[in-house]
């Protein structure tokens, strides 16, 4: 498929212009060879580490899809010594690789990564918990998903656990028998979007250690996967509407794309 055609069908896939205004999005490195050759294959992941740009050299990928921006601060200069980021930068345009990060692009699209969550939940109803001006109906920042009847906790942390294929979850309430029926949910980092929403739980990745005392104090409660736990199914969510958009390219899952942080 023609370059300039597989990015506009990823803007189209997930429009730019969703994501926030402090997001950094769209194409973030662009070689010159990018624009002469064809896409045959793309690799996606959540987070473009040394490792995954390997990867996608070994893989002979031409675009790799990184959900986290691989450039967001500022960067005054692009050498091997001058940090992590440029060098994954430099090896991407050594290999001919372009790189595209929709990140909150995809939180905020309709039937994007939020509503993915939300769908893992339970049946209910849902919308975005804060609305983008001008921007089509159902899309926005974060979601409040409503459940058609109330569950008890352990009903909810299994349901999130076994979406997210992760063994464990924290949780922090001050009323563990209390039945949920209203989930607001922010993938990845929640504390902004989640902060004061009238729930009965918050669903994220991770929040700042007040922001859990403030919203247990009260009656939320608050359930934590770590960040990218929250982001990595939904790739195979990604892959599979792509590959049905595009049957010419190839969409692979990046192996060593992981959340950084375990637990022992």
């Amino acid at each position: 498929m023609e370059y300039s055609l597989f990015i506009e069908m990823l803007e189209k896939f997930s429009p730019l212009q969703l994501a926030e205004s402090w997001d950094n999005v769209g194409v973030i490195v662009e070689p010159l060879v990018s624009r002469r050759k064809p896409v045959k294959r793309c690799l996606l992941c959540i987070d473009l580490t040394l490792n995954v740009i390997e990867e996608a050299v070994t893989s002979a990928v031409d675009v790799v899809l990184a959900y986290h921006p691989v450039l967001f601060s500022n960067i005054k200069r692009i050498t091997p010594d001058s940090g992590v980021k440029q060098r994954i930068v430099l090896r991407a345009i050594e290999a001919g690789i372009a790189v595209y990060c929709p990140h909150t692009a995809f939180d905020n699209m309709e039937n994007g990564l939020n509503d993915w969550i939300a769908s893992g939940l339970g049946s209910g109803t849902t919308k975005p918990i804060k609305l983008i001006p001008g921007a089509p109906p159902g899309t926005g920042a974060g979601r409040i998903h409503t459940l058609n009847e109330p569950i008890p906790l352990g009903v909810l942390l299994e349901r999130v656990k076994s979406h997210f294929s992760i063994p464990h979850v924290r949780v922090a309430t001050e009323r563990p028998e209390k039945p949920l029926k209203t989930i607001a949910i922010c993938a990845g980092s929640g504390s902004s979007i989640l902060s004061g929403v009238d729930s009965d739980a918050y669903l994220t990745g991770e929040m700042g250690h007040h922001s859990v005392l403030d919203s247990c104090e009260n009656g939320v409660t608050v359930i934590l996967c770590e960040h990218t736990n929250t982001e990595r199914n939904f790739l195979n969510t990604v892959m599979q509407r792509l590959s049905g958009l595009t049957p010419a390219v190839q969409f692979l899952i990046s192996h060593t794309d992981k959340e950084p942080l375990s637990t022992y």
